[in-house]
């Protein structure tokens, strides 16, 4: 979205958007206007300069490309024990509620490895993990 930044001759320096539509919002401290008035802006005898900006971006590589997520979780295929295997995708098809270290615990025991060192936090994050640890 380009701007211009005008400077009028009371020393105050304001900075509009340049828009094809005024937005709604009731936004006070955002200046707007539309692009068939910034002639008019600039023209007027009160302005000492102004100056047009194009904001540049702020993230991307510049390729116009977005970048690709990678998650950091490798998917395991861990085959689950059949006697909490519908715990595990109660769990993993829910909403987290009631995935806690203790329900961790409890599992522990059916591994030969340790089953908290496959999470970093418990609650819906832990229980959404639950889908690339095991082959559910």
């Amino acid at each position: 979205m380009e701007k211009v930044i005008v400077e009028f001759n009371d020393g105050k320096v304001l900075t509009y958007d340049i828009v094809t539509f005024l937005s709604s919002s009731n936004k006070k401290s955002k200046r707007e206007i539309l692009f068939s008035y910034v002639k008019d802006l600039i023209n007027r005898s009160d302005v000492i300069s102004y100056k047009f900006v194009e904001p540049k971006r702020k993230r991307g590589d510049g390729k116009s490309v977005s970048s690709q997520y990678e998650s950091k979780n490798v998917k395991e295929d861990i085959p689950m024990p059949m006697e909490i295997a519908d715990e595990i995708v109660m769990f993993a098809r829910g909403d987290g509620k009631g995935f806690t270290k203790e329900v961790v615990d409890k599992w522990n025991s059916y591994f030969d490895f340790d089953l908290h060192s496959k999470f970093e936090r418990y609650g819906f994050s832990g229980s959404s993990r639950l889908n690339t640890i095991f082959k559910i």
